[in-house]
């Protein structure tokens, strides 16, 4: 990271979405979280790798399993890949995750290319053939 780079920790992600006018929803807990994803509608989960409930592994199989749009959406957070299991995770979704602690530049350009990403997906936001 270059010197003088202003670096966040995790409990200070949720004030970067709410200085952009964003809406931010927060839970402590990885299962109320996936019951909250099955529910509603996010425009991106940003998700730590490494809870006490679940990993965030197992949340995303979950997620995956019934609302694979939701999954999309999720972006990891990580504080090192020391679990084999992990690194073979995170290299199966490139992009999309980041590891702590990390720049808030860095945060942002990762959820900005995901929201991109995942709003090309959408039939209705992909620019026309005819264009």
């Amino acid at each position: 990271m270059p010197h003088g780079a202003s670096t966040i920790r995790t409990k200070e992600v949720t004030r970067i979405p709410r200085a952009a006018d964003h809406q931010v929803v927060t839970e402590r807990r990885a299962k109320v979280a996936a019951e909250r994803i099955l529910r509603e509608e996010h425009d991106i989960i940003l998700c730590d790798l490494m809870m006490p409930e679940m990993t965030g592994m197992d949340l995303y199989a979950e997620i995956q399993k019934h609302r694979p749009d939701a999954a999309r959406r999720m972006l990891f957070m990580t504080a090192g890949t020391f679990v084999e299991q992990a690194q073979d995770f995170l290299s199966g979704v490139p992009g999309r995750w980041v590891e702590k602690p990390f720049p808030i530049s860095e945060l942002e350009s990762r959820i900005w290319a995901l929201v991109k990403a995942v709003d090309f997906e959408r039939p209705e936001t992909r620019p026309s053939p005819l264009a």
